[in-house]
């Protein structure tokens, strides 16, 4: 069997490290880590037994970064009753419940993954459109002025 040097080192090996200890590397947060450093959480609840009406309207200089909102209906009618939760400016419906029969109590709960951006003076709110019950909206998300945000 032949022996041979594969490998012979030229010079003696240097210590990389002084100290004895590595420093742990950094890394970046992610923009819902970030946002739950340096925004405010923000929890609003409003409940309407007929018509609409907004529950949170977000300031003027702030942006509000929507992350999910609940609705919950006390339905007191045998007849169907429509339930929904919107942002004003878009007209968007985030959210939507209908009743049927002789449901009693109902919820929804939607939790949004990438969280909706509302600029200052945009507004979430609820519709009762039947007039059939009471519906009550909760709004969650974080609040953050607007020039502390990475974009400005």
């Amino acid at each position: 069997m032949p022996k041979e040097t594969v490998y012979k080192p030229s010079e003696k090996l240097k210590k990389i490290y002084s100290g004895g200890t590595l420093t742990p590397p950094l890394f970046m947060h992610t923009f819902f880590e970030w946002l739950s450093q340096k925004a405010e959480k923000i929890m609003k609840n409003g409940s309407l037994p007929t018509g609409s009406s907004p529950v949170y309207t977000v300031p003027v200089d702030h942006v509000f970064f929507l992350t999910g909102v609940v609705i919950a209906v006390d339905h007191d009618h045998a007849s169907a009753g429509y339930y929904s939760a919107y942002i004003d400016k878009t007209s968007s419906i985030i959210a939507y419940l209908r009743l049927k029969g002789l449901l009693k109590h109902s919820n929804q709960v939607r939790e949004f993954v990438i969280p909706i951006r509302l600029e200052q003076g945009q507004k979430v709110g609820l519709n009762n459109a039947t007039g059939r019950g009471i519906m009550t909206l909760i709004v969650n998300g974080f609040l953050i002025q607007k020039d502390l945000l990475p974009e400005n």
